[in-house]
């Protein structure tokens, strides 16, 4: 479980607790994970994703990106504006 944020400045806190929340609600319901990124960004920033990969032109909190190749593996991207 990664963080990252683009477009915007803000600094996460208790990373290790969210962190560890995570893991154990995914495991605790009978997933593995392989790798789930969270990226906070702008409005702006998550618009142009939503434009670009889903060809909406509106504004949204959340876009998720699943890549996960094999069932009850989760690996993918969490953009949240």
């Amino acid at each position: 479980v990664y963080f990252f944020s683009e477009d915007v400045k803000y600094t996460l806190k208790n990373k290790t607790a969210i962190r560890n929340w995570i893991r154990d609600t995914i495991f605790a319901e009978g997933y593995q994970l392989e790798e789930l990124n969270f990226i906070l960004c702008s409005d702006e920033y998550l618009l142009v994703i939503n434009k670009q990969y889903l060809d909406h032109d509106t504004y949204t909190d959340v876009i998720t990106f699943d890549n996960s190749e094999e069932l009850k593996t989760i690996l993918g991207d969490i953009f949240i504006s």
